[in-house]
């Protein structure tokens, strides 16, 4: 309980007991009264001025002894005013060089800096200048800098908005002031991050919104992996302003020699167009071209008129053996989809009831020959022959190749388990529900590079959900331990209860030392195909998974007990490199609970980043990158004092200004980042208008002090004190 506060120099002091004032009020006089009581008279008798000291001695020890019962605390609060903080991003990319009417954008942005609008906004606010580019510098946190370096190789608003967030969470974070050309690269949306951002956002745009004089290839579509000695396109996608009507020749080139060329005439101003070209490569490896456009007379930056990307050039195509129990669409479109693969040699055969093969004119070619992936289409349907049951066994169980096997719609259990071993389930013959059912998927399918089928995952999860229904058969498939679901029934989507014992696994991979296998519990895959063409779409999602799972399977690996890959092998400048990690023990049982450092090295700098673990002896991490140029990785996995073993690895850039992709402030997107998080659009001419533009007000809060006098020794002490006084007292003058 607690007495009303008395008001004291402006500060409020507070008593509180555990207990009734009354109570304590009572006690306190029975502790007087019995100390007046008992000192009424005393043998011998005493002056009565000592024994009113005596009797005072006692009274305040036992007013103190009936005061700690009640657990006495004493609270002191004082009224203050807590000042709004202001987070101040300061954008120092290199985007910020660009020149508008003859002055750099960084030179505007730091004579922004020196307006007197920022002492009026220090009278009110707290500041707290940060300097962002990819990242936030949030170890430099001072007053306006006087210079900079605008040397940052990308621009990430949303992360550098995340991040001053994440600083300020605990102070009374009121507000984001954002000076920037709006020019970013990397990271989200911007316009999505501040519609959901807790403070409003205030935007000062940096550099002129009409659009300048120039030409850029702000794209290039091509095969991450090519085959030597094959013909490969290169599609390039040019955009330009204030050239319409211009003739200009697009090169591909390899060092200085020219390896194709096109004359082009400009479109419209702001239209994206495209052109193919080709070239031929001769050596496997990893290989650097350019795309270039010579630099045209008024053009405003040439720095965004090339384009440098590496791909890695394998030795031979694919030597694929498509083998089908029995004809049908998947088998016409799956192996029309081979077909049409240059980097792809394919033999199909189709098995024949009582013995033999269609599609084959001499069966006995296929025992001759030595393939690098075998695909079982619906196979076996029929018995097989010793000789060729044999021939399998040995490329499959003694030689490793890799299966990719889909289920079809019969098969012959007795004749499939002679190949259990390299499945990456166990065989179970108990029958199931033929069932339509939509997929989607998994954690794990985000992020394998066979259902990686586009660098943005958004996009990459909605390529798979847009896919029309297969065919599977809802019984109880046992997955190995090392395998990775990477698709599985959608209950919702196929009108099934949403229940876990529905969502079944529909595509399962596995690697179980240096050989791999995938399987398509289904059928019916001709869909992904056929009916996509039917709602205005195409099939590349299908080429492109059957493209991917192809390339994974065949990629060859020792049996490591650590293995650290990346999901490309080629990038653009500014994106994110995905590792993937596995680490097994001397058992190769995997390892849940390790350190995976990896370090990335580029033209003499390193990178450090540590993978986190995802469950079943994996680890993944990412990281942006922005230099062009082939770099090299090496990885390790420890657990205290244990190395479990090492990998490494390399990737490959693309080199390209991605600060130089736009030229022109985005002014449209700086307002939509102010609108939409509750701030206002700033021009920089009118930056006097922002400290009336923030509105944020000092907040009214209490300082709290607690004194607890009940666990102090310090009135212990005095109780001690004061009764020993008064026993010295009665001992001295004799007193019973």
């Amino acid at each position: 309980m607690m007495n009303p506060p008395l008001l004291f120099l402006g500060f409020n002091i507070d008593v509180k007991l555990d207990g009734s004032w009354a109570a304590w009020v009572l006690l306190c006089l029975l502790a007087v009264v019995l100390s007046a009581w008992m000192y009424r008279k005393t043998v011998p008798p005493a002056p009565r001025t000592l024994r009113i000291f005596l009797a005072i001695l006692r009274a305040l020890a036992l007013i103190m002894l009936v005061s700690l019962i009640f657990h006495p605390i004493l609270q002191i609060r004082w009224p203050y005013e807590e000042r709004p903080e202001l987070a101040v991003l300061i954008d120092r990319s290199q985007s910020m060089q660009i020149e508008d009417d003859g002055i750099r954008r960084g030179e505007k942005l730091l004579a922004l800096l020196r307006h007197p609008v920022w002492e009026t906004l220090e009278q009110k606010y707290v500041l707290h200048f940060y300097p962002f580019d990819a990242e936030l510098d949030s170890a430099w946190n001072g007053s306006p800098p006087d210079t900079f370096r605008f040397d940052g190789e990308g621009t990430n608003i949303s992360g550098a908005l995340r991040e001053a967030a994440r600083m300020l969470s605990n102070r009374f974070f009121a507000g984001v002031v954002l000076l920037s050309d709006g020019i970013y690269n990397v990271g989200e949306h911007p316009t999505f991050y501040a519609s959901k951002y807790p403070v409003p956002v205030f935007t000062v745009g940096i550099g002129d919104p009409r659009a300048k004089k120039d030409v850029a290839i702000v794209r290039l579509a091509k095969n991450d992996v090519v085959y030597a000695r094959s013909k490969i396109p290169v599609d390039v996608y040019i955009r330009q302003t204030g050239y319409r009507g211009k003739k200009i020749r697009v090169f591909l080139k390899s060092g200085q020699n020219i390896l194709d060329q096109k004359l082009i005439e400009l479109g419209q101003d702001g239209q994206t167009q495209r052109i193919r070209l080709h070239f031929i490569p001769e050596k496997p490896g990893f290989q650097k071209y350019r795309v270039e456009i010579p630099a045209l007379t008024g053009e405003y930056t040439s720095k965004n008129n090339y384009r440098n990307f590496i791909v890695k050039v394998l030795e031979s195509k694919i030597r694929i053996l498509l083998l089908a129990g029995e004809p049908g669409f998947d088998f016409t479109f799956l192996r029309r989809a081979l077909k049409k693969d240059e980097n792809v040699e394919l033999t199909a055969a189709v098995q024949r009831k009582g013995g033999g093969f269609y599609l084959l004119q001499n069966p006995g070619e296929i025992l001759r020959k030595d393939f690098q992936l075998i695909v079982f289409l619906g196979f076996p349907r029929w018995t097989l022959s010793s000789l060729f049951r044999n021939y399998l066994k040995e490329q499959l169980l003694k030689k490793k190749k890799p299966l990719f096997f889909i289920q079809g719609p019969h098969l012959l259990f007795s004749e499939l388990r002679a190949f259990r071993d390299v499945l990456p389930f166990r065989l179970d013959r108990v029958p199931g529900d033929r069932r339509e059912v939509n997929i989607h998927l998994t954690l794990q399918g985000e992020s394998s590079p066979i259902t990686l089928l586009t660098d943005r995952r958004e996009e990459n999860r909605r390529l798979w959900d847009d896919l029309p229904p297969v065919v599977t058969y809802l019984r109880n498939v046992s997955v190995y331990p090392d395998a990775e679901v990477l698709l599985e029934v959608d209950p919702v989507l196929s009108k099934l209860p949403d229940v876990p014992q529905y969502r079944k696994p529909v595509l399962v991979a596995r690697q179980l030392g240096e050989q791999k296998s995938i399987a398509f519990l289904g059928h019916e895959l001709w869909r992904w195909d056929f009916m996509m063409w039917g709602v205005g779409k195409t099939n590349e999602t299908f080429v492109r998974f059957l493209n991917r799972a192809v390339r994974w399977l065949i990629s060859r690996e020792e049996e490591k007990r650590v293995r650290i890959s990346t999901d490309r092998l080629v990038y653009t400048s500014g994106d994110a490199v995905y590792f993937q990690a596995q680490v097994y023990d001397e058992g190769y049982s995997p390892v849940e609970d390790a350190e995976v450092r990896v370090v990335v090295r580029h033209r003499g700098q390193e990178r450090e980043l540590f993978l986190e673990p995802i469950g079943q002896g994996r680890y993944e991490g990412e990281m942006e990158v922005f230099r062009g140029g082939v770099y090299s990785f090496t990885g390790d996995a420890r657990r205290g004092d244990q190395f479990f073993g090492a990998d490494s690895g390399r990737f490959s850039v693309g080199e390209y200004e991605v600060e130089f992709r736009q030229t022109r402030m985005d002014e449209e997107l700086l307002r939509k980042v102010a609108l939409v998080s509750g701030g206002r659009y700033v021009p920089p001419d009118s930056l006097e208008n922002l400290s009336t533009a923030i509105q944020a007000q000092a907040r009214q809060r209490v300082r709290l002090a607690e004194v607890n006098f009940w666990n102090r020794w310090l009135l212990l002490g005095l109780i001690i004190l004061l009764l020993s006084v008064e026993w010295s007292i009665r001992r001295r003058k004799g007193m019973l």
